[in-house]
């Protein structure tokens, strides 16, 4: 320390000079706050114990069947709403081809009466 006899510590480089009185006691004083503020927020915090009962035990195993069952419901599901669907563009197509037959007589019509 300055001023007691013992050597400055060799390992302090220079611009790096040894903190004078003052600028201890505001470390010490800055540590302490810090110390403080940890010591409210640490009773706060869960320790191991506290999570332990929100702890699972998953089997990998079983969570693969399981989702191997649900795409397989899924899979299902979709085919049926897909030929749900064909089952309706069947029906328009039928519609669309009776309306166009019954357009194309009705112009063969009008042809034949000269009105176009």
């Amino acid at each position: 320390m300055v001023g007691s006899g013992v050597p400055l510590d060799p390992e302090i480089r220079e611009g790096f000079g040894a903190m004078t009185h003052t600028e201890m006691e505001e470390a010490i004083n800055n540590s302490d706050r810090r110390l403080l503020t940890i010591e409210q927020i640490l009773p706060t915090l869960a320790t191991k114990t506290d999570l332990e009962r929100f702890a699972t035990k998953v089997d990998p195993e079983r969570v693969t069947r399981d989702l191997r069952g649900e795409i397989a419901d899924a899979r299902r599901e979709a085919m049926i709403l897909i030929e749900s669907v064909r089952d309706e563009v069947r029906v328009m197509a039928d519609g669309f081809f009776a309306l166009r037959d019954a357009l194309h007589e009705l112009t063969r019509r009008l042809e034949a009466k000269g009105v176009i």
